[in-house]
């Protein structure tokens, strides 16, 4: 048993921390940058729309800006 996620087929995305880690290597310039550019088969567990993901359940949601470990 994996749990409930696994069993509806629904992604456990990765902590705001650990996807900003993964992002930061590959120094992306913007949104769109990383919308066509990234990997999301490698790596599932990043969500697409990050925004919606993190900014509801999170207080430290600073934007796009800082997600793709940009200074603004």
């Amino acid at each position: 048993w994996k749990g409930w996620s696994d069993f509806f087929g629904k992604v456990e995305y990765y902590s705001l921390e650990e996807a900003k880690q993964i992002l930061k290597q590959f120094n992306f310039r913007s949104y769109d940058e990383f919308k066509e550019k990234f990997n999301f088969n490698k790596y599932p567990r990043v969500p697409r729309r990050p925004e919606r993901v993190y900014r509801d359940r999170l207080k430290t949601w600073y934007g796009m800006t800082d997600f793709l470990g940009k200074k603004k």
